[in-house]
């Protein structure tokens, strides 16, 4: 009791008390919300981490990955769109966008999914662009083509830096979600869990985390949203 903790609602910034008696994961409580211009509100919160039982994932990260359905908004965006997937749990999760807690300062209006989907957007843009300029020819057939060797380097070196951004970011996301539910890293991967998960499986990665840090059973996934969840979805703290 007595904790006090920011909620964003409506974009919207509120500083909950918990209320005499304390709560337990998963509890739902009433408690007056002060905000950020001294008003007071009446607001239902849910203590969010109970939709997933501390120290284990909710589920598996690949047979799992169709749970909700074939054409579940988050399954169908970590497919399709693994690093906006990504950027939503950022923003769940209170994140930044390298994928490490956000301490110090306010989660409210966390741009972490605006510039992971910038960078994203540059990066398919700046490709489409140079497949423009000069289509890649059949592998081995570059000097028939007249393949200019500088498109060649400019092609690579943006698939390597966004394939070392997203493995990264993945990685410490991954991590940071597994802190924040204190779950152990399997010690069979040799505290290489994460990583593993985020180069060889980023769409199953993306959807388990997805998975995790949302409760898919009450609120319904919105593809195009921020965090991935409906505004009336609460807070996860």
């Amino acid at each position: 009791a007595g904790y006090t903790f920011e909620v964003e609602h409506a974009n919207k910034m509120y500083y909950v008390t918990v209320p005499e008696g304390g709560v337990r994961q998963g509890d739902r409580f009433e408690a007056p919300a002060a905000m950020e211009d001294g008003c007071d509100l009446n607001y239902h919160m849910y203590v969010m981490k109970g939709v997933a039982v501390e120290g284990q994932w909710k589920d598996h990260w690949f047979k799992d990955f169709f749970k909700y359905g074939y054409c579940h908004a988050s399954s169908c965006c970590a497919l399709w769109c693994t690093p906006l997937s990504m950027g939503q749990t950022m923003v769940r999760a209170g994140l930044d966008w390298l994928g490490d807690p956000i301490r110090g300062r306010s989660t409210v209006l966390n741009p972490a999914f605006k510039i992971v989907a910038a960078i994203y957007g540059f990066y398919v843009i700046f490709s489409f662009l140079l497949e423009i300029i000069s289509p890649t020819p059949p592998a081995g057939q570059e000097d028939e083509y007249n393949y200019p060797p500088e498109i060649a380097f400019l092609k690579a070196f943006a698939d390597i830096v966004f394939s070392l951004y997203t493995m990264f970011a993945m990685t410490k996301a991954r991590e940071s979600v597994r802190h924040k539910f204190n779950i152990p890293s399997d010690e069979r991967c040799g505290g290489c869990e994460d990583f593993l998960c985020a180069a060889f499986c980023s769409c199953c990665t993306a959807a388990q985390l997805s998975r995790q840090v949302n409760s898919f059973e009450e609120y319904d996934a919105v593809c195009f949203s921020e965090s991935g969840s409906p505004e009336n979805a609460p807070k996860l703290i």
